[in-house]
């Protein structure tokens, strides 16, 4: 979402205790990254975070290159991204 300059839109927070506590209360643990959707009302996974910001963005992830290359583009594999960048 970075690539997409999506992240211009939201205000990033650190790792501390309290937003460990404010993230476990809503999702069940704290796990990160987190979206807080609404006040008190929050989203912990990764998959689901893009999709959401995709779809309110209307931005396809298959054509953001850190996205190829940490999920794979379509017809290929994490592994297949991996060994491209080591040979580069």
């Amino acid at each position: 979402m970075a690539e997409a300059n999506v992240l211009r839109d939201f205000s990033l927070e650190l790792d501390t205790p309290e937003n460990r506590k404010i993230i476990k209360k809503s999702c069940g643990k704290a796990t990160f990254p987190a979206l807080e959707i609404s006040p008190g009302e929050l989203m912990a996974e990764s998959n689901d975070i893009i999709d959401a910001l995709a779809d309110e963005y209307e931005i396809n992830p298959n054509s953001l290159k850190a996205y190829q290359f940490i999920f794979g583009s379509p017809g290929s594999t994490k592994n297949t991204m991996i060994k491209t960048y080591r040979k580069v």
